[in-house]
């Protein structure tokens, strides 16, 4: 299998049936901790952007997401 040439044209799983639009991560690519999500939610899905909806509320005070690159 080859690697699809944008991340809107995956189809390596099942997530991207139900989708409306791909959600790629953000954050820094030297970042020293990652967070993964098991998969984006509605809210995710409709914006676009990881961790927006129940995922945000669940994580701990002072842990947020930052789009620094």
């Amino acid at each position: 299998m080859t690697a699809p040439s944008s991340l809107a044209e995956c189809k390596r799983c099942a997530l991207w049936r139900n989708a409306t639009q791909a959600v790629a991560g953000i954050g820094p690519a030297n970042a020293r901790v990652m967070l993964v999500g098991e998969q984006p939610g509605d809210q995710e899905n409709r914006e676009g952007t990881p961790f927006v909806g129940p995922a945000k509320r669940s994580r701990k005070p002072g842990c947020r997401v930052t789009r620094s690159i």
